[in-house]
């Protein structure tokens, strides 16, 4: 099935695939991406504890530099989404080939970044001298190679428009199944091969990735049959391209935004001593499986909103929303308070410091509302780009984030003395905040003015 024929698929509620079907895959597919980073921390914890420091500095710029392929990438996913809705067949296929390319360039610039600026990115983070050998490893080499992620992000945006979740499911099962296997052999060293610690963890998510590049890219042509080529930018779609722009710079720009502001409170952190930084470091982790679920079904209904924006069907589009902030705000909750009753063995699973494991615990406890109103937001912020309604998100997430998350966090950690857990506090707050507003802006029904398409 080529994705030209696709289009005419969806031209009525019962003919749009489900939200829990679209919804398995993504949240399956999301669950293997958090393995990536959260096995090599728990694989390298029996090995050294610098090295989990290590990792998790270095994880904070990766993952907000990851999030700068969301530019193109999230706007591949609206635009094809609302083309597709709107039956614009000839506009699919330019949207294709022109996100490829640019993703493909600027992840390339980026990976060059990171393997020759390592230096200036340790002293910026004021990370321990004790880690710098094993900080500036891991970034050099998975840095240098993060234009694969580029590349994997941009073919899974397209898939996903298509409502190919299953596919780009299997792909990412690929990536992690791959990097656990070599990071057990390397890490510790099995057999023949030497015992490489944080370097063969580094190695362990290159070749995941470039096997999922791989993989991916087949999975294109099979499923959607499209081809790739610079005929298809002749002449250059420069609207299209500035749509590209319009949605994404905001659009991930409220992401990278939001990750610079954890990025510098990490570096808050940081100051306050290796326990707490550890703390923050294991309770990210465990963290991520409380918002997991609403990601996923907000990215499933993002499309599926797409679909319903191009087809002028707002009546659809509020009703998939409801639905998916009752669904997913009782999920994260359900989930976040089972995360705090185990938390003891959970952190002393992977630290035996029990300072490290009170701190976690009080973490987990306060982490509870701040799943809660950070759901909320994930589903209302996919939803309102969805619609074209692009400005206010980023507008609302630099001023939020900024001064209420970071703000507080220098006033309750640093002023008042709470640390890390003052940290966490400020970071509820900002959750709730936003979460409300965002509420309030998607009842005012200002995005059904938004026009991307016409």
């Amino acid at each position: 099935m080529t994705s030209v024929k696709s289009i005419e698929l969806f031209k009525s509620h019962s003919d749009k695939p489900s939200v829990v079907k679209m919804t398995i895959p993504v949240f399956i597919e999301y669950l293997l991406a958090m393995l990536v980073g959260n096995v090599d921390q728990i694989m390298i914890s029996k090995y050294s504890e610098n090295c989990v420091t290590a990792i998790g500095n270095a994880n904070q710029v990766l993952n907000l530099l990851v999030l700068s392929f969301t530019i193109i990438s999230t706007a591949t996913t609206i635009l094809v989404s609302q083309y597709i809705g709107a039956g614009q067949k000839d506009k699919v296929k330019t949207t294709y080939t022109l996100a490829v390319v640019v993703n493909t360039v600027f992840s390339v610039f980026i990976s060059s970044v990171l393997l020759f600026g390592n230096d200036i990115i340790f002293n910026i983070m004021h990370i321990e001298e004790s880690v710098k050998h094993e900080f500036k490893l891991y970034l050099s080499i998975v840095g240098g190679f993060i234009f694969l992620q580029g590349i994997f992000t941009t073919f899974s945006s397209i898939l996903k428009s298509n409502a190919y979740m299953k596919e780009v499911m299997f792909m990412s099962a690929l990536m992690n199944v791959t990097n656990i296997l070599v990071n057990a052999v390397l890490i510790y060293g099995i057999g023949p091969f030497p015992k490489l610690g944080i370097l063969g963890v580094a190695i362990g998510t290159i070749v995941g990735r470039l096997c999922a590049v791989v993989g991916i890219i087949i999975m294109y042509y099979k499923k959607i049959g499209v081809s790739l080529s610079l005929k298809n930018l002749n002449p250059f779609p420069t609207a299209i391209l500035k749509k590209m722009l319009f949605i994404g710079i905001p659009s991930g720009g409220e992401s990278v935004s939001y990750n610079i502001t954890q990025l510098v409170t990490m570096t808050l952190i940081n100051t306050f001593g290796q326990d707490d930084a550890n703390a923050k470091i294991y309770c990210s982790m465990f963290a991520m499986v409380s918002w997991i679920f609403a990601s996923s079904i907000s990215q499933a209904v993002q499309i599926l909103i797409g679909y319903c924006i191009g087809e002028k069907n707002y009546d659809e589009a509020n009703d998939y929303v409801k639905s998916t902030l009752k669904i997913a705000g009782v999920v994260t909750l359900i989930v976040a308070i089972m995360l705090r009753l185990v938390s003891e063995p959970l952190l002393s699973f992977v630290t035996t410091n029990s300072n490290v494991i009170q701190l976690g615990k009080t973490i987990l406890a306060i982490d509870i509302i701040l799943e809660f109103g950070r759901s909320t937001n994930i589903t209302m912020v996919r939803s309102l780009q969805a619609t074209g309604d692009i400005t206010f998100p980023i507008a609302l997430g630099i001023v939020s984030t900024w001064t209420i998350s970071v703000g507080l966090s220098f006033v309750f950690g640093k002023l008042l003395g709470l640390g890390i857990i003052g940290v966490w506090i400020a970071m509820t707050c900002d959750e709730c905040l936003r979460a409300i507003i965002f509420v309030l802006r998607w009842k005012t029904g200002k995005w059904k003015t938004k026009d991307l398409i016409s």
